[in-house]
């Protein structure tokens, strides 16, 4: 149910007379009820074949020995009852880095074959309708073959950040 603050009344009647018979009316209240509804947003990230329910705040993708060219993939699963913003940020902007060299590794990322920039609070995702949400984004890394770099552990931190609005 999307947020916001839900109100209705509803009657109560006794009846009194025998089962299966029309009775008479003998008591009857009105009653009037208030549900509030709070505005949530969650996103949660997890393998391509995965879901909601199986995927969780932190996915780490392996792409193993690079120098070949390699590729991964991965989901971004999202629920809000709100208008959101969900945002991406990439700690190394674009490139996989290394504690023991100053060599980087770039990379690309595309979301639903979307290619996306890659830096600090890029919108990848927006809704403005106060309704229920519950979407699927699909991700890939993708490490062009022939960069010549160090042999080492590569890394990047890329964050998802849902906002409701």
């Amino acid at each position: 149910m999307p947020y916001g603050t839900y109100a209705g009344t509803f009657t109560a009647r006794l009846y009194q007379g025998i089962v299966g018979t029309a009775g008479s009316l003998k008591d009857s209240e009105n009653f009037t009820y208030t549900a509030i509804v709070n505005q949530k947003v969650d996103v949660r990230l997890g393998p391509a074949t995965g879901s909601y329910d199986t995927a969780s705040s932190i996915y780490n993708i392996n792409l193993g020995e690079v120098s070949n060219g390699a590729s991964g993939t991965f989901a971004i699963f999202l629920k809000a009852n709100t208008a959101y913003t969900l945002k991406m940020s990439a700690a190394s902007g674009g490139y996989l880095t290394s504690a023991t060299t100053s060599d980087k590794i770039q990379y690309t990322l595309t979301i639903n074959g979307v290619s996306e920039t890659l830096g600090p609070d890029v919108i990848i995702d927006q809704e403005t309708t106060k309704q229920l949400y519950s979407k699927v984004l699909l991700g890939a890394i993708s490490v062009a073959a022939g960069q010549d770099v160090e042999a080492g552990q590569y890394s990047d931190n890329i964050q998802f950040t849902i906002i409701a609005n």
